[in-house]
């Protein structure tokens, strides 16, 4: 599922046929791979009870890819797994700054690297949205230093 990708125009159809068809004319054995080795057992958890119910399942007729359950391999966190906050479509501000609050309490706890700071890569859905990202994350003045 992972190898497929819409927006660098990846085109799931060609896959599909593979599987069907074999490539050339050779025929193929296609598995799946179950085991997750990125997320913690909770969060996989989530994933096997919540994506079976947003993708759609797989058809001679759609270019649907079907969700395949995964084990995990990396033991449960403490906490949580998943936070799930909505926010008006016009509230980007408010989106951002709860966004730069999360980030500042993971900086807060991560070890730092032997080579400096600790950092955090935030993916946006597109570059529109991180305008009111990056100044949510800019250091704020003190009281003192007004």
């Amino acid at each position: 599922m992972q190898s497929i990708y819409a927006f660098r125009q990846a085109d799931v159809a060609i896959y599909q046929q593979a599987r069907k068809e074999g490539i050339g004319s050779r025929p193929h054995q296609f598995d799946c791979l179950r085991q997750n080795f990125r997320s913690q057992a909770a969060l996989v958890d989530w994933f096997n009870q919540v994506f079976p119910q947003i993708l759609r399942e797989q058809s001679d007729l759609t270019n649907a890819v079907s969700y395949a359950p995964a084990e995990a391999t990396r033991f449960a966190l403490d906490g949580a797994a998943v936070e799930i906050k909505g926010f008006a479509p016009a509230d980007r501000a408010g989106e951002a700054r709860h966004l730069a609050e999360c980030i500042r309490s993971e900086l807060a706890i991560l070890p730092p690297p032997l080579d400096g700071k600790p950092s955090i890569a935030v993916l946006v859905r597109s570059r529109t949205h991180l305008p009111e990202l990056v100044e949510a994350c800019a250091p704020r003045e003190s009281a003192i230093a007004r």
